[in-house]
Formats: C-alpha cells, structure tokens, sequence
C-alpha cells in the first residue's frame, strides 16, 4: 500500500475488488463487458492484478488506471471531475513509479481533471495539449473542389512540394489517399490525406500544409472542404480527429466546417531524474 496524501491511497486490485477499476465508468453496460474482459485476460495471464492502480478516499474511489502490459501504450487515468489536487497527485504518482521514462500519460478532459501543476508534482513533464473534434458529415454539404484531384507520391512536383512542408520522407499509409490542390497554373498549391479512422463510419483527415508564400490565401481551408466531401459521398457519416491546441488557424478551419469540441487531451512524459548536485 502506498499512501500519499492524508486519507488518501493507491492498491493494486484485488479478485474482490476489481470491479472498483470501473466503478466510475458512467456507461454501466459498458463497464461490466469491460469487467468481464479484464477477468478473461486476468485468468488468461495477460494482465496481472499489479498493473492495476485504484485510488480510495473517504467518499470511495477517486480514481484508478490499468497499466497495459505494451510500454508504447498511452496511461489514460479516470478520475473523478472534482477530484483534489492531492487525489490526482496521488494516482499519477503511483503511475509514475511503475513506468519507463518515454512512457506517455495523457490527461483526457473527459475521463480526468486537467492541469499541469499535480502531474509535475506526481514526477509528469508536461509535453503538449491536442484538441479532439468531430464532423457530422449527414449534417453538412461540402461541394468539390474543383482544383482538386487524388495523387501519388511520385510526381516530382508533390515530392517538391511534401520537401517544402517538410515532410520529404513522407509516403502514405495503407488505405491513405493523397489529395492535392492545384493552381491554374497546373503547379500543387496544398496537400492533405484522407482515410477512414477505424472507428465504425468515421473518417479522419490529415492537411498536411500548404506551400509557403502562398498561405493566408484560403487555399488550406479550401481542401480541407474538399477533404470533407470526399469521406462523405464515400458513405462516412462523421470526421474525427485532433489538433494542437496551439494551432488556432486550423481550429477556425474545424470551426468553420462544422466540427465540434469532444475532448482536450494533455500529454505528459515522467520527468527526467535531476543529477546530483557535486559538492
């Protein structure tokens, strides 16, 4: 037993008291199918009881996190929304005790308070913050573009361009399209993917960036549009993605075209241990 804070504590769980891991879920459905599955891979040997974290105070659980046994993995603490400073300090502290140094953690405005300050003091480097968004494709009409057309890496004039934004090494992945905006002077003005998530109906979106000396000029938001039409006369129904919080111009793009705010996710990665001081 670990104990942190007064009357607060982290355990591992038990055979009796597993089902604390989803006492905060708020689908009750869902936690028990997740319950069912963790036993499984429990009895299984897949998921042992010391990569489970739950937090207790005096109202009950405040918290918990399973630690998956892949390292590449994201740490996704639930905890309560009015959960204490000292409460999260707690449960990430714990966490951070168990991991290796570039294992990610990501606080998820929906399952956890956010802010950096208890995660720094729980042993958590704060890294950066992504916006989560959603589209609803039936709900909006998004005409083609009529400068847009798919292509392939093997122009010598997109290969240019992907140098230009960067992106030189890049090529797409399986099922990726490639989607470039062209001048009328036949020349790639911007570049952008689209292929569908994994999630059932949904479509997610990559603008990979426009040419530099010719931003500012809507060409990005133009694609984007196109980007958009092009999931939805393919039968999906939402667009699904995120951004960097910092990147206003394409949150007023999002904007612009319909999504809507579903999460603010803060990644950190556990501190890098301070040499000692040499005397």
């Amino acid at each position: 037993m670990n104990t942190f804070a007064e009357h607060l504590e982290v355990t591992p769980a038990t055979p009796e008291t597993l089902a604390d891991l989803y006492a905060l879920h708020p689908d009750r459905e869902d936690a028990a199918r997740r319950l069912e599955a963790l036993r499984g891979r429990i009895a299984a040997g897949h998921v042992h009881f010391a990569q489970t974290l739950i937090l207790r105070g005096p109202r009950g659980v405040e918290g918990s996190l399973l630690l998956a046994g892949n390292p590449a993995v994201p740490l996704f603490p639930r905890l309560r929304p009015d959960a204490s400073a000292s409460a999260v300090t707690a449960l990430l502290r714990a966490a951070c005790a168990q991991v290796s140094p570039d294992r990610p953690l990501i606080l998820d405005s929906t399952l956890a308070p956010l802010g950096a300050g208890p995660a720094r003091e729980a042993g958590w480097a704060h890294t950066e913050t992504h916006v989560l968004y959603e589209t609803d494709l039936r709900a909006h009409t998004f005409a083609p573009e009529p400068g847009a057309r798919e292509v392939g890496t093997d122009s010598p004039a997109v290969r240019a361009l992907l140098a230009e934004l960067g992106r030189a090494d890049w090529r797409p992945d399986k099922g990726e399209v490639l989607i470039g905006l062209f001048g009328s002077a036949g020349e790639p003005l911007a570049l952008g993917t689209v292929q569908a998530s994994g999630r059932p109906d949904a479509a997610t979106l990559d603008l990979i960036g426009v040419r530099p000396g010719r931003r500012g000029q809507g060409h990005g938001t133009r694609l984007h549009a196109h980007l958009l039409g092009w999931a939805a006369a393919r039968g999906f129904a939402r667009h699904v993605g995120a951004t960097d919080a910092g990147n206003l111009a394409m949150r007023r793009v999002l904007a612009r075209h319909g999504a809507r705010e579903t999460a603010v996710q803060e990644v950190y990665l556990p501190l890098a241990p301070q040499a000692p001081e040499r005397v």
